[in-house]
C-alpha cells in the first residue's frame, strides 16, 4: 500500500487590475479590459449584474465592451 502526504500552500488572492469605474459617453463605443495579477493557471471571470443593452462581457479576456445608448 503506497502512502502520501498532501499539503496545501496558503496564497494571497488573485489581485484583478483594472479600472475601478467605467463610464461610457453616450453613443460611443468603448472598452475596459481587466487582468487577474498572481494567478495560477487559466482564469474565467464573471460579472453580475448583467450589463446594459448595447454591451457584451468576454469571459475569457474580461473585456467589456460596447455602445452606450442610455441617457445621461
Amino acid at each position: 500500500m503506497a502512502q502520501f502526504t498532501l499539503s496545501v500552500a496558503e496564497r494571497d488572492p488573485v489581485v484583478l487590475e483594472g479600472p475601478e469605474m467605467v463610464e461610457f459617453t453616450r453613443y460611443s463605443e468603448g472598452t475596459a479590459s481587466y487582468v487577474a495579477q498572481s494567478a495560477i493557471g487559466s482564469v474565467t471571470y464573471s460579472i453580475a449584474p448583467d450589463l446594459p443593452e448595447g454591451f457584451t462581457f468576454d469571459a475569457v479576456t474580461a473585456t467589456i465592451s460596447g455602445t452606450s445608448e442610455a441617457s445621461a
